[in-house]
């Protein structure tokens, strides 16, 4: 008996979702003379798939049944279709309407693995009673991951904030950032640092992204942006301008995706990937004079010794730890003129801290 499924032709059609699993009709794939009595040929094994894609199989003929004669449901569809993934099965939702089955994953798919979408033998009969014989299975492989230029920022500990280097987050391959209209991408600022509100820009190239728009507060970073399914090219986006300042704390902290809805292959939340790492440097404790301090009154000349404590560099800092005089002395006594520290000579200070590193 030949199977009601030999020449059948099954349409393997990709859309575009966000994480509400809202699709965007992307264009169809098709799989000819997918299925055949006691083997299963399959024409193509598309490479490059949005990692949010749900699978359409249509059928050459719109009367399905079960096993037991009776109409083919949705109910029948969780176990008459595999969704694997790497060969490990993962969950699915489904419908059938007519002839078309849509399979909706769960979550968004990995990126760069193979995929496979497998109709299980005995599981379906046509208007003749013909049950298919064989396992026939769809075979695909996810787009690749994107690539994240990830900066590094040291900071001083102090008030005085400092340009983060661009982040720029890079597709893998064309179809690494999913099509869809009001995609969101956010990062938090971590514990001990924050971003200077209103400052900072987005830069996209490629011919896939529009509408691009960045948003920084004091401790978010949120950009929106919308992505065609054009895949014509490999699209970029770049961070730039954004402003950190230290806040308190002595660790490093990284920037991770913490928020949003934006398609990024192997850049999900759960990816817990690092955009940027940012870490503070204390201010020099070393005295320059007993406790670093000069007290009120204190009158500077040019024959004022300073001690440079043992593994200095000489460097004189002010309180916002800038830069101000490097003696080119490690060890032993100095002496540093009023000009040096930017004094006029003989001035009498307030209470007055220099630091020295």
């Amino acid at each position: 008996m030949k199977n009601y499924l030999q020449n059948a032709l099954l349409f393997f059609a990709l859309f575009l979702m966000s994480h509400t699993h809202t699709y965007a009709q992307a264009p169809q794939i098709n799989l000819l003379d997918l299925a055949r009595v006691g083997a299963v040929s399959v024409t193509a094994n598309p490479s490059n798939i949005p990692t949010n894609t749900p699978i359409s199989v249509t059928f050459d003929q719109a009367t399905l049944s079960n096993v037991s004669g009776l109409p083919f449901t949705n109910a029948d569809i969780a176990t008459a279709f595999l969704l694997k993934e790497n060969a490990v099965s993962i969950p699915f939702t489904a419908t059938i309407i007519g002839d078309i089955v849509t399979i909706i994953p769960s979550a968004e798919l990995k990126s760069a693995t193979p995929h496979t979408i497998q109709l299980l033998a005995n599981t379906c009969t046509n208007a003749l009673s013909e049950i298919n014989l064989t396992n026939q299975d769809i075979l695909f492989t996810t787009a690749a991951s994107v690539v994240i230029t990830a900066p590094a920022l040291d900071l001083c500990r102090n008030s005085i904030p400092k340009i983060l280097p661009n982040i720029v987050i890079t597709e893998g391959s064309s179809a690494s950032f999913g099509e869809g209209l009001a995609q969101t991408f956010e990062i938090n600022a971590p514990t001990g640092f924050n971003f200077v509100a209103g400052l900072g820009s987005v830069v996209v190239s490629g011919a896939d992204i529009s509408n691009a728009i960045l948003t920084v507060t004091a401790t978010n970073i949120s950009l929106t942006y919308d992505v065609s399914n054009l895949y014509a090219d490999v699209n970029t986006i770049t961070l730039q301008n954004i402003q950190v300042v230290y806040v308190s704390g002595t660790t490093t902290q990284l920037l991770k995706r913490t928020l949003g809805t934006a398609i990024q292959a192997g850049n999900l939340i759960l990816d817990d990937l690092t955009h940027a790492t940012l870490t503070s440097t204390p201010l020099p404790t070393a005295p320059i004079i007993a406790n670093m301090t000069f007290g009120s009154g204190f009158v500077l000349t040019t024959t004022t010794p300073i001690t440079v404590p043992v593994g200095s560099v000489g460097k004189f800092y002010d309180a916002t730890n800038t830069l101000i005089y490097t003696s080119g002395v490690s060890s032993g006594s100095i002496l540093v003129s009023p000009a040096d520290l930017g004094y006029v000579s003989n001035t009498t200070l307030a209470t007055t801290t220099f630091y020295m590193s």
